[in-house]
């Protein structure tokens, strides 16, 4: 054994008094902060949220906007809500079920940007399938549905771009 000093615990540690002395928290806090922001499942789910967001929203600035130019007023958003969570709901779903939402798949955007055409245009083509088969259609109109599928998918493209670009 060694005859040395032992460390004692009880004495009183030097105040810090000088801001150079001072643990710098730029260095120490964001190094955590971001370790768990960059988690690969926290990427995926906050992707997936936003889309469900980016989908909604384009829905509803996309059917106000017809209406907005052709009668002058906002006209009834509330069907087209309706569609934006059916088509959120979907497409998220069939993304999510094809793996689309793995960060090593959210990094290539050439493969994200054919997924996302042919789930999002063959979403568009059943409702429309639907729509008719049901005799709804004349709830909707039709040019409000075919600017939110051109806008939802511009949208779409745009974030998945900034996200394989992060």
């Amino acid at each position: 054994m060694s005859k040395g000093p032992r460390p004692s615990f009880a004495t009183p540690q030097k105040p810090v008094t000088s801001p150079a002395d001072m643990p710098v928290l730029s260095a120490e806090m964001p190094q955590r902060t971001w370790r768990r922001l960059l988690r690969p499942k926290f990427v995926e789910s906050t992707v997936l949220v936003a889309e469900v967001f980016l989908i909604l929203a384009a829905g509803i600035i996309c059917s106000a906007l017809y209406h907005w130019t052709t009668s002058g007023s906002l006209g009834n958003v509330a069907p087209y809500i309706g569609v934006g969570v059916i088509v959120a709901a979907n497409f998220s779903a069939i993304m999510m079920a094809r793996r689309n939402y793995h960060l090593k798949r959210l990094i290539v955007f050439t493969g994200q940007a054919r997924e996302i055409i042919v789930i999002w245009s063959g979403i568009f083509g059943l409702l429309a399938v639907a729509a008719f088969t049901m005799k709804i259609s004349n709830v909707f109109s039709r040019g409000a549905l075919i600017l939110f599928f051109a806008g939802g998918l511009g949208t779409l493209l745009i974030w998945r771009r900034m996200v394989a670009d992060f």
